[in-house]
């Protein structure tokens, strides 16, 4: 067998392992969100406190990807990948088996689960940089972005399947055994860089990236937050993901309450809208290399400005007939997950230096999940204070707040 065909080979498995590792990520990461209406009936837990548990797990993880972006520049992805979701897994075994209806003991092992989840993403991305050329990393950033897409969808219907059969605590524990499992098969399986390949590697993968021996903790903490580009593209993704964690985490209980269906019912209405966005988030990325010439900003303000004008029709839409919320629900998830995937897999790596990609991929993935932990905050309160258009509204303001940031970003695209 040629050296090309050994370094395909094997760069198609990693790239195929790297893709499921991500998706398993998801399914201890979603599944509170659909144990929230149980939790609420079982133990007359509050949306504002339940809010507060979301909260804790999203600042942890924002918290977590500013550490975890930089030290996973560092260590090797293979390791570090692993135990992070082995330790996310074990969380959700904890609150399954010992489930405690106290608040801020909850709040601390969920945030725990947060930090842990921060371990994935900048490492993950970091080594699909590795592995592939500059000319090819785009295409293969967007198909790694349907990971957390298709993984959010089979979360909720997991949990879906498993609240309708038995009862809250099984969407802890089922989804933990299966992550768990993934997460030793990449430790054995899984490889950081070509580098060991008994192939000249050099000659497939001329973008490899490779940190040079004298570049420092903190020089690249600072190239990291001077990088006017990079902050920009993090206050866009804290708008977005206002928006995208406002049907995830709270669409089951929006439906459950607004719709008046069962738990299971609404957890798979809220399954198509991560669904809508695996259409989103290929289209976003075809549009880009096709027509845009690689303007992944450009496409990202197109598809947030129909995202804006979605949410501002929604509140006064889904107590019409079903069909129509339904189709708008659909809408909005392909306008939000294409932008999303641009956001945290394409756009990094074109932003930031080659050497720190983990690092930028982790800063703008805190700020966006400022916004998520704003949102667990916000829409709880506002839902339990006033009505669920208030939630709707706030929402919105996330939209208009992503499309400014994108706006910007890419007017500065356009002028370098």
């Amino acid at each position: 067998m040629d050296d090309t065909t050994v370094f395909k080979k094997v760069q198609g498995r990693i790239f195929t392992l790297l893709w499921f590792v991500y998706f398993s990520f998801y399914l201890v990461r979603l599944n509170f969100s659909v144990a929230m209406p149980g939790l609420m009936l079982e133990f007359g837990l509050t949306k504002t406190q339940l809010g507060t548990v979301l909260a804790a797990f999203f600042a942890a993880y924002a918290i977590g990807q500013l550490i975890n972006g930089q030290i996973g520049s560092h260590l090797n992805s293979r390791y570090y990948i692993s135990l992070g979701l082995i330790l996310s897994s074990l969380i959700n075994l904890v609150i399954g088996l010992f489930f405690c209806p106290n608040i801020a003991f909850l709040s601390v092992l969920w945030g725990l689960n947060g930090f842990f989840q921060s371990m994935g993403w900048s490492p993950i991305v970091k080594t699909v940089a590795r592995w592939f050329s500059e000319k090819k990393r785009a295409k293969y950033l967007t198909i790694l972005g349907t990971s957390y897409i298709l993984g959010s969808a089979f979360a909720l219907f997991l949990a879906g399947i498993i609240v309708s059969r038995y009862n809250w605590r099984f969407v802890f524990l089922l989804p933990s055994l299966i992550s768990m499992f993934m997460a030793l098969i990449w430790l054995y399986f899984g490889r950081e860089s070509p580098e060991r390949l008994k192939t000249s590697w050099r000659k497939f993968n001329p973008g490899c990236n490779e940190l040079r021996p004298n570049e420092g903790f903190f020089e690249l903490f600072n190239e990291t937050f001077l990088n006017k580009k990079i902050i920009l593209l993090g206050l866009a993704l804290m708008g977005l993901n206002i928006v995208r964690y406002g049907f995830l985490d709270w669409g089951p209980t929006f439906f459950f309450e607004i719709q008046k269906i069962s738990i299971s019912s609404a957890a798979y209405k809220s399954l198509l809208f991560p669904i809508a966005g695996v259409l989103g988030a290929l289209t976003a990325g075809y549009l880009s290399l096709k027509f845009f010439h690689r303007n992944y900003a450009k496409v990202a303000c197109l598809m947030l400005f129909g995202l804006f004008i979605c949410m501002l029709l929604f509140p006064n839409v889904i107590r019409l007939q079903w069909s129509i919320s339904l189709s708008l629900l659909l809408i909005m998830g392909f306008l939000s997950f294409g932008p999303h995937v641009l956001s945290v897999s394409v756009l990094p790596p074109e932003v930031s230096s080659p050497r720190g990609v983990a690092a930028a991929t982790g800063f703008i993935d805190c700020l966006g999940y400022v916004g998520a932990a704003v949102n667990s905050l916000v829409t709880g309160l506002l839902v339990d204070r006033f009505s669920w258009t208030f939630g709707l509204y706030f929402w919105l303001s996330g939209a208009a707040l992503s499309l400014i940031m994108m706006l910007l970003l890419a007017r500065k695209k356009i002028k370098a």
